[in-house]
């Protein structure tokens, strides 16, 4: 390409494929399979570094004055790059990255300032990244605002298989509901377990919950299966080999 005719057609072609690139990226991040934003934002900025150079030597030569700019369209490519995807992911490591994919260290002083730039401006434009507006648009934020602060009776509401949850009421629960809750959770190895019975989720807990009554829901301490049991059978009598009372 010695005749600035056909730069010219090299930038249409180059504003061709930025339009084209828009649309296809735009389709892929719409569509329900995961596409990522960072190699796209490389080639747009990669694109916008040529266009710029393009730009800025046509305006020398209107003034008339000669430039040699043309030869480092290369490197402006690169720092396009980098500016382009520090701006929309908000991360200033990418100037090592693309510093990394060059391999030319006298590129690092310019590629820090571009990024710098780019950062500063895009965070005074919008303070948020792509990847925070688009956790946005999913409602995580309001999920993160709301953590710490939900009622556990909203969370059973809205889960039906919490409502097969048992616990003990220190007020009204009587020695056979201490036994039934033995014979279903004796056996349960961990904290928290899941039997399915007829098509449908149990719980199986290795610690009961105590309340102070059934009314109120007040939570007072858990109490361990196997303690309980070993109270039971100090008090009441053993458990045989099926969780029944002898």
């Amino acid at each position: 390409m010695d005749t600035p005719s056909k730069w010219v057609y090299y930038d249409g072609f180059l504003l061709i494929y930025v339009i084209q690139k828009m649309i296809f990226t735009a389709c892929t991040l719409s569509c329900p399979v995961p596409g990522g934003i960072f190699t796209p934002n490389i080639a747009f900025g990669a694109v916008f570094g040529q266009l710029y150079v393009s730009t800025l030597i046509k305006m020398i030569e209107f003034f008339g004055f000669s430039s040699d700019l043309i030869q480092y369209r290369g490197v402006y490519s690169i720092l396009g790059a980098a500016a382009m995807t520090a701006s929309v992911t908000r991360t200033v490591s990418v100037a090592v990255i693309v510093l990394e994919l060059n391999g030319h260290l006298s590129h690092a002083v310019p590629l820090m300032v571009c990024v710098l730039s780019s950062y500063a401006v895009s965070e005074y434009l919008k303070p948020e990244s792509f990847f925070e507006m688009l956790s946005k648009l999913g409602g995580l934020d309001k999920k993160m605002e709301q953590k710490g602060n939900i009622i556990v009776r909203d969370v059973l509401d809205v889960n039906p298989e919490y409502k097969s949850l048992e616990f003990l009421s220190l007020s009204e629960s009587t020695e056979q509901d201490m036994i039934q809750l033995i014979q279903k959770n004796l056996h349960s190895k961990t904290l928290v377990g899941f039997e399915e019975n007829e098509g449908k989720l149990t719980f199986k807990l290795k610690y009961i919950p105590v309340v102070d009554s059934k009314r109120n829901m007040n939570l007072l301490f858990m109490i361990n299966v196997d303690e309980l049991k070993e109270y039971c059978e100090k008090y009441i009598g053993p458990f045989g080999p099926d969780g029944e009372v002898q």
